[in-house]
Order: structure tokens, then sequence, then C-alpha cells
């Protein structure tokens, strides 16, 4: 059996580097990239990012970053002003669920700009917490404002069973597997976060891949090219044997419900 090949893709977390769509922009549509959530990290990169989208006005879409040391929700109206539509959240110095953040967030759902939240262990120097950006720290920021849909980035990292399990009780959150760690795991490791028991008294022993799980993933590459990220995801849903509706909905059909792309399709449709 060949392996299926996504014909359309929306990438939900990648980041600015010089020059790079330049080189890689046509050959990246050509392979099916149809839209690319680019995450700024700093207010420089932030800007370049923004410079980078209108450039690439059909394929880039921008991603501000919010500084939540300033715990200040004005700076979502100043992204918006800017012309990001949505927001990247990485390094805090609280809990990411803590109350202090809550009109951040609030402010970003009332635009109704989609998140990407860096969860687990972060690259680089620097005093950081990473217990702060667990998975489970999202949790009351899910529950209080369940309209609003972000992703978590790396599904936790070594944090990825509780990724897993906080995606599957809420239905705004979203995760990708992108990062370095997992991709270092064990392939036994990485099924062993879909497989589920299916009696839970244990009347009959077995293990099997629960593929409802796979419906709350979309496709990101981070940093890496396209090609590196695809070939990882093309490797692992053909090896899990993910249905195909399935897997198109974690190449496109999810990110694109949460920009709002098919309801512009089917309103275009209806035009």
């Amino acid at each position: 059996m060949s392996k299926y090949i996504p014909r359309r893709i929306i990438n939900a977390h990648t980041h600015y580097h010089v020059g790079e769509l330049e080189m890689t922009a046509q050959r990246w549509q050509a392979a099916g990239l149809q839209k690319t959530c680019m995450c700024g990290i700093g207010e420089q990169n932030s800007l370049d990012t923004l410079a980078c989208a209108k450039r690439f006005p059909d394929l880039v879409v921008p991603f501000g970053h919010i500084d939540l040391s300033k715990r200040d929700p004005n700076e979502v109206d100043r992204r918006k002003e800017q012309g990001f539509t949505g927001l990247k959240f990485i390094v805090t110095p609280v809990p990411y669920g803590d109350d202090s953040l809550m009109p951040i967030y609030e402010r970003a759902a009332k635009y109704n700009m989609p998140a990407v939240f860096h969860t687990g262990w972060v690259a680089g120097g620097g005093a950081v917490r990473s217990l702060n950006m667990t998975p489970s720290e999202l949790e009351p920021v899910a529950k209080h404002l369940p309209d609003w849909k972000f992703v978590i980035a790396h599904i936790g990292n070594w944090w990825a069973e509780d990724g897993i399990c906080f995606l599957q009780h809420h239905k705004n959150v979203y995760g990708d597997l992108s990062g370095g760690f997992l991709r270092c795991q064990p392939p036994s490791w990485l099924r062993g976060l879909f497989l589920r028991q299916p009696d839970k008294n244990l009347r009959v022993i077995d293990e099997v891949v629960d593929y409802s799980l796979f419906k709350k993933l979309v496709f990101a590459t981070d940093n890496p090219p396209l090609e590196e990220l695809l070939e990882f995801y093309v490797n692992l849903l053909n090896w899990l044997q993910v249905p195909i509706e399935i897997q198109d909905m974690i190449y496109y059909g999810n990110m694109a419900a949460m920009l709002g792309l098919e309801a512009a399709t089917v309103q275009s449709a209806k035009l």
C-alpha cells in the first residue's frame, strides 16, 4: 500500500527566517502548502513576520508575539491594529493559567484571534520555568474561554500524555507534533500516546489505536523546513494507519476552520 501524501497543507506554526520564503515559497506551494501561520517571537521578529506576510499575502498568516511579563491586554489591541491575524505565546513568569493573564486571553477571544502556545521545554539559555508552560496550565484558559481556539505546540514535549488528554477534553484546543523532542522518541513511545484499552475493567486485555485522538492534531514545522516535518508526519500517520479523512483534518481541515477559510469558501460558493 502506497503512502498517503496530502494535497493541501496549512502549516499551523512556523517562524520567520530571513530570505527563506523567497527561496522556497514556489516549491512549497507546489507541494500543497496553502497557508503558513508564521509566529513572531519578540518585537523585531514579530515586525519581520508582519513584513513577510505583506510580501506573501496569499501564503503567510502573521501571528504576533505577546510578552506575558507585561500582563497587559492592550498588547493584544496593538497587535490587532498592526495587522496580525493571531497571537504567539512563549515563556511566562507565571503559569499560563494564572488569573493575572486572563484579561489578555479574553481580549484575544474578543477579537477572535487564534493563538499558538509553546508548551514544554524551551530551547536556549535564560531562566525559564517550563512547568509554567505544561498543557494542564492551559486548562483554566480552555474552560474559561471555550470558544477561543488555540494550538498547543509540541503537545507539551515530555508532557505529551498530558497534552493528548488535554486535547481530548477541550473542543477548542488543538496540538502539533513539531519539535525535536517528539521526533527523537522511539516509535513505540509515539504510538503509545494514542493507545487505549478498549475494556476499562480489563475483561479483554488489548491495546488499540484510538483514531479519534488524531482529530485534534494539526500539521506544523516550527523552525525546520517544510519537507522535514512533512516526511515525519507522513511516515508516522501512514505507519499508524490513520484514516485518510482524519489525515486531511490534520494537514488542512482543522486549521482551515480555525482561520475561517472553510467558511469563506462556502460563502464564496453561495455568491
